[in-house]
């Protein structure tokens, strides 16, 4: 087989008058229709010429936009046409486009005027994408009674089961009649006729974020180019199976709508340095677990001689703050794509994701009994769940050890009764000083009252004594008179 180069010459009045191809599409006719950014070309494939269809300003009835970004079969012959200033229906017979436009006024119009993708479902709906518009459908019923009704699905950031983003590249129906919708940030699928969308981005699996084009093989599987990558999905499970460079992919960059599935099963993906073709059933996977293993072990960035299979623990002072792992999963299809997990029981609350990463570090662990434990994945995404798994001891420093926290609290605990039989004992001093105080006050008081008493006793007898003397002076004195 040889290849045919069409490419744009200006001495060529009825060649291509631009190189930037957009989209290709064959009509029932067997005519080859071509996008560009300077218009629409039809191939007359018997002659090799084109006629090229380009925006009129004077005439309405022309293309609308010379920037041709998608084409879709519309019936009796006539083509959607996606640009990048509106979507046209083109009558070939009559050579007339009509135009279809973003109105702010009315919510039934276009959601946006830069068409990015279109796609004939077999319910007769024709879907579309745009660059800021988000996901719309024409509706099919209002079609028929002569009217143009677009239904929209937005991306909302406070729903997340609605369009994950408002900038659609790729749209496809698979075998079941599942509607997947290719955004700048992610794959989705519209659940069940609803509006609700269930979303898969690089958290999910995906080699990156941005899905730009999407087919079906014949087993059902979906293949998704992105801007990193080509990624195998089983929408039942549901998991992602990725590829790049390193497995013979062109680049890991791919264009947006540059795929298809020939009638033989092929599947062709084209990005920025050319395209890839291949039979998916050709490319097998790699089922076996791959056997994983600790390489070595540090100390402060030195190599440490211990056990690494496990068999016995690795015994570390307090001071030995700064410590290091290095794995491995065995296996060489293409080891650059192992990726790991690690964990440090008793320590990391969950397992670590390490990527490609082959070792883990850790400092200032506290005394204790600790298990790493390290698993380990093939190129194709096949883990060794039980992975391997070494021991660990740290000796606390004294302070740290139980014996010196008991002989502490003990401590403690002596001084608390010491410190209270101390109290209890001064308490009691202080009580018989008080009561021999009290007891002097108590005395001093009783003796003073004695001596008042007395001394009043011995004035009320000098009274007496000086009251009969009186008496007697006067009786002495009436028996003389």
């Amino acid at each position: 087989g040889e290849f045919t180069h069409y490419r744009s010459d200006a001495a060529a009045p009825d060649g291509l008058t631009n190189d930037t191809i957009s989209a290709v599409h064959e009509d029932e006719a067997g005519h080859i229709w071509i996008g560009s950014f300077d218009g629409l070309f039809r191939l007359d494939r018997a002659t090799g010429e084109f006629t090229h269809y380009t925006n009129d300003p004077l005439d309405p009835n022309s293309l609308v936009n010379d920037s041709v970004y998608r084409i879709a079969p519309a019936g009796g012959g006539r083509l959607w046409l996606g640009t990048l200033g509106g979507l046209d229906l083109f009558d070939p017979a009559a050579g007339t486009f009509t135009h279809f436009l973003h109105d702010d006024a009315d919510p039934a119009s276009l959601p946006d005027n830069q068409v990015t993708a279109l796609y004939h479902a077999r319910d007769g709906r024709l879907w579309l994408g745009t660059w800021h518009g988000g996901l719309a459908y024409l509706d099919p019923a209002a079609w028929a009674d002569g009217e143009v009704r677009f239904v929209s699905y937005q991306h909302d950031p406070d729903d997340p089961s609605s369009l994950s983003d408002n900038s659609v590249w790729a749209i496809h129906e698979d075998h079941t009649g599942g509607l997947w919708v290719g955004t700048q940030v992610g794959l989705n699928r519209l659940d069940g006729g609803g509006r609700t969308f269930t979303r898969y981005r690089e958290k999910e699996g995906l080699p990156n974020n941005a899905v730009l084009c999407i087919e079906e093989d014949q087993r059902g599987y979906l293949w998704i180019a992105t801007n990193n990558g080509l990624a195998h999905f089983n929408t039942v499970l549901p998991s992602f199976r990725s590829f790049d460079e390193r497995d013979g992919l062109q680049s890991n960059e791919f264009n947006s709508g540059a795929c298809l599935r020939s009638r033989n099963g092929e599947l062709y993906f084209g990005g920025v340095h050319g395209f890839n073709v291949f039979r998916p059933d050709d490319i097998q996977r790699n089922p076996a677990p791959p056997p994983v293993v600790i390489t070595s072990f540090s100390i402060f960035n030195q190599p440490a001689p211990v056990d690494l299979t496990g068999k016995t623990p690795i015994d570390l002072t307090y001071d030995e703050s700064f410590i290091a792992f290095e794995f491995a999963a065995l296996d060489y299809h293409a080891p650059q794509k192992n990726r790991y997990a690690y964990k440090l029981e008793g320590f990391d609350e969950g397992w670590v994701d390490a990527g490609s990463r082959r070792y883990a570090g850790y400092t200032n662990l506290p005394g204790g009994e600790y298990l790493f434990r390290v698993r380990g994945s093939n190129n194709d995404g096949t883990w060794n769940e039980a992975g391997v798994a070494i021991p660990l001891r740290v000796t606390p420093p004294v302070w740290q050890t139980g014996w010196f926290r008991g002989g502490a609290v003990f401590m403690m605990m002596m001084l608390l009764v010491g410190g209270i039989g101390w109290r209890i004992n001064n308490i009691r001093v202080q009580n018989r000083r008080l009561e021999r105080t009290v007891a002097e006050q108590t005395a001093e008081l009783r003796r003073e009252i004695e001596q008042r008493q007395q001394a009043e006793a011995a004035l009320a007898q000098k009274a007496a004594e000086e009251a009969v003397a009186a008496e007697r002076t006067r009786l002495a004195r009436d028996l003389h008179d």
